[in-house]
C-alpha cells in the first residue's frame, strides 16, 4: 500500500539556488523546472543549517551537502539541481 500511494505522489524537479550574504546568512531559492520561477526565497540561519537542511528537507546525502556548502562558502553561490516531492517544497514556500 505504500508503495502504491508513493506512487502517486507528484515529483518536482528544479534548481536550488543558495546564496550567502554578508552576514554570513544563507538564502535558498527553489525554482521548479515546470513552473515559473515564482518562489520566494527562504533564509537560513547560517551554513551549519543549510548543511542540515540539505540533508533532511532535500534528500542530500551528507557527502554531497558538505561539498555544496563547501563551494558555497568558497564562492558566495551555488546551484543544485534537484528533484523533490511537491508536497514537502509546497509546505516551505507556503
Amino acid at each position: 500500500m505504500i508503495a502504491v500511494m508513493e506512487a502517486f505522489m507528484a515529483r518536482l524537479e528544479g534548481t536550488l539556488q543558495l546564496n550567502l550574504l554578508p552576514n554570513r546568512t544563507v538564502q535558498l531559492l527553489f525554482m521548479a523546472h515546470s513552473r515559473g520561477a515564482n518562489s520566494r526565497p527562504l533564509n537560513i540561519a547560517n551554513t551549519g543549517q543549510a548543511l542540515s537542511d540539505l540533508v533532511s528537507t532535500w534528500s542530500f546525502s551528507p557527502v554531497k551537502a558538505r561539498v555544496a556548502v563547501e563551494e558555497l562558502e568558497r564562492v558566495g553561490h551555488v546551484q543544485l539541481t534537484v528533484t523533490v516531492e511537491e508536497e514537502s517544497v509546497s509546505a516551505l514556500f507556503a
